[in-house]
């Protein structure tokens, strides 16, 4: 795992921050122990999935570095949205499907069992999150995205590699495999780029909510086979300790959407791995 200041590091070059402001907000975390601490440089306490969770959490909650800490305690608490859980159908072996996703006029929309633990009733958006950062670190994200960028794959190419295939000379078809298959990676590995499937994690404020989508999008229309939402739980909401808070979010005329995609938590997984093997 990483160290917290190469975290800190790698968040301010993927989100575009000052690498100063970033190590203030791992600072804030750690002072409020969400992040792990002990040890200098190299010798650093190595930061687990729920501590990435956190630095990811906090780096978009907040405009204000000394706020970090408490906004990414009330977003990493955030909890699915019981309309939405109350409703899901479960049947054995097949992952839940999410109401907002579906529509009577339409064929259920199947939630890929990799993200079934994301619309679990009572499922915490941190530990979702956490969850998120797992994937990516053991490659399980990317052979997701894969799986359902197969779909938009260009036939022609296909077409063409495997006619190769067939008319190479004798002797020859393993090479001409080895192309296809290389052509295939990058053509694939283009389309996850360009987002024909995407993995989206949206924070918004004032009023503390999240929303994680899943989906594909081919010539400007998405299918979402993924969308939950995330909420203030009931007994925060209903605590009278919280209603000024409460009330001056719900007074802000202005209000916040920051995003981020499958490309942030697959270079943090990539950089996560790439340590762990050294």
């Amino acid at each position: 795992m990483l160290t917290l200041s190469h975290l800190a590091n790698l968040m301010a070059l993927l989100l575009g921050e000052r690498p100063e402001t970033m190590q203030l907000i791992a600072r804030n975390l750690r002072e409020a122990r969400l992040v792990a601490s002990g040890g200098r440089g190299r010798g650093g306490a190595r930061q687990e999935p729920r501590h990435v969770a956190n630095m990811i959490i906090a780096a978009c909650a907040t405009d204000q570095v000394g706020d970090a800490a408490g906004a990414a305690a009330t977003f990493a608490n955030l909890e699915v949205a019981p309309s939405a859980a109350s409703r899901q159908r479960v049947r054995r072996s097949v992952p839940v499907v999410p109401p907002r996703v579906m529509r009577m006029s339409e064929p259920a929309v199947i939630v890929p069992r990799e993200l079934v633990f994301a619309t679990r009733a009572g499922a915490k958006f941190g530990d979702v999150i956490a969850g998120l950062v797992e994937l990516a670190v053991d490659g399980r994200l990317y052979s997701l995205l894969m799986s359902h960028a197969a779909e938009f794959v260009d036939r022609d190419l296909l077409r063409a590699g495997a006619d190769a295939i067939k008319h190479a000379p004798r002797g020859g078809r393993p090479a001409a495999t080895t192309e296809l298959a290389a052509k295939m990676a990058a053509h694939v590995q283009t389309l996850i780029d360009q987002s024909a499937v995407y993995l989206k994690i949206s924070l918004l404020r004032p009023l503390p909510a999240a929303q994680i989508e899943f989906g594909t999008r081919h010539e400007g229309e998405g299918k979402a086979l993924l969308r939950t939402e995330f909420e203030l739980p009931a007994a925060f909401v209903a605590n009278p300790r919280n209603a000024p808070r409460l009330n001056a979010w719900r007074g802000m005329d202005r209000g916040h959407r920051v995003t981020v995609t499958h490309r942030t938590l697959l270079s943090i997984g990539q950089a996560i791995a790439a340590e762990e093997e050294l």
